[in-house]
């Protein structure tokens, strides 16, 4: 197998490239060789030389992969363009730089055959969000678990995590299969979780615990590793060169691009004060004042979580998610608000059920703002739900 991406082999092709350099330690990992059915498989970093390749693919694969994809108002072709693949690609370094995504291109046998992503990782929470996309030339191959399988050992592994989660659309019933063929559980099932091929869809909510991985990791288990041999599982330092894109105009529209981020970043550590992550509200119930708000906002899916502090009663705790959620949803635009409570406590539960708010499912072992881990249970209401009477006291 040859151990780098070569692209267009043709010499005019190479002297279209733009300038050359070894990519920088953040964006720089590989996993594998690793066994699969009839060939190896490697991680590697994406590159921006990738661009032809992954075009390719992604259009030839428009059917299988744009039903689960997130929405837009460009065709699809215009979503792969030589700019919107150099643009994905420093936005993936930029996360890797920050410690906040890892991502990976699924090579096998020298070749682009989709993409494995670690999202939303959280050192603090360890945890994070694990997504996946491949060929279908190469889908029967056992490619998306083993993929799959790999980089969720390194986040055990390596990164310390204790959860990752995957999200897959409840339409998605192969995504779903090989999720749980992995190792993964349901948890839930979450309405409207993420905006897709042009609506809000549902999605199923499945986990992965360290502690419920077999021994030896989740490699050690896939039928191709075991009959062909171990699989390279230490992480180590790529030594590819990459290649800017071809396109001057491509060039000029990424540096710009750049200086914008670096911009945006710069505006942001200049401003006093931590972060807005949310509102604290206060709504007066039983003639005693409520405190209630909405918290870890996050903008790619629309949502929030809602939350009330200590109510004393079911009549407090509907006011005061009430009060959140309409915040939430008319001064906020929110799509998506979240709720948690405790197993045993029924007072929430009540206070949810009354509020308009519908169980979804339970949340295991996540790490609470006490900083214990317990199992949680997991309510939502969207925006387009029945309304639920509001009556506040000034």
């Amino acid at each position: 197998m040859s151990s780098a991406h070569h692209g267009p082999s043709s010499a005019s092709a190479a002297g279209r490239r733009g300038p050359s350099a070894l990519l920088p330690p953040f964006a720089a990992l590989e996993l594998g060789p690793i066994p699969v059915a009839g060939g190896l498989l490697v991680l590697r970093p994406p590159l921006y030389s990738d661009h032809a390749q992954w075009r390719e693919v992604r259009l030839r694969n428009e059917r299988a992969i744009k039903r689960f994809w997130p929405s837009s108002e460009l065709t699809w072709a215009e979503q792969h363009t030589e700019w919107r693949w150099a643009r994905e690609v420093n936005d993936l370094r930029h996360e890797a730089a920050a410690g906040s995504g890892l991502s990976f291109v699924v090579e096998v046998d020298g070749r682009f055959a989709g993409q494995v992503t670690l999202t939303g990782i959280d050192p603090g929470a360890r945890t994070a969000e694990v997504g996946v996309w491949v060929d279908r030339a190469v889908a029967r191959r056992d490619v998306a678990a083993t993929a799959v399988c790999a980089i969720v050992d390194h986040a055990f592994d390596h990164l310390g995590l204790d959860v990752v989660t995957a999200p897959v659309s409840t339409a998605n019933v192969p995504a779903a299969v090989t999720a749980e063929h992995v190792g993964f559980t349901p948890e839930a099932t979450m309405r409207g979780y993420s905006h897709i091929s042009g609506g809000w869809g549902d999605h199923r909510l499945l986990s992965l615990h360290a502690d419920d991985r077999p021994r030896g990791g989740l490699l050690a288990r896939r039928p191709a590793t075991r009959s062909e041999g171990a699989a390279d599982r230490v992480p180590r330092r790529s030594r590819r060169v990459d290649h800017l894109p071809s396109s001057p105009g491509c060039r000029v529209a990424l540096a710009k691009y750049a200086a914008s981020r670096l911009k945006h970043g710069l505006r942001r550590l200049g401003r006093r004060g931590p972060a807005v992550d949310g509102s604290s509200l206060s709504v007066v119930a039983e003639g005693r004042a409520v405190r209630c708000g909405v918290r870890h906002l996050d903008a790619g899916h629309s949502a929030a979580e809602v939350y009330v502090d200590d109510p004393a009663s079911v009549e407090e705790a509907v006011a005061g998610v009430r009060h959140a959620v309409e915040h939430g949803t008319r001064v906020l635009g929110l799509h998506r608000l979240t709720a948690l409570a405790a197993p045993e406590d029924d007072l929430l539960a009540t206070a949810y059920a009354e509020a308009g708010l519908r169980h979804e499912g339970t949340l295991r072992s996540r790490l609470g703002e006490d900083g214990t881990r317990r199992d949680v249970e997991l309510w939502a209401r969207l925006d387009d739900d029945p309304v639920v009477e509001v009556t506040i006291t000034p």
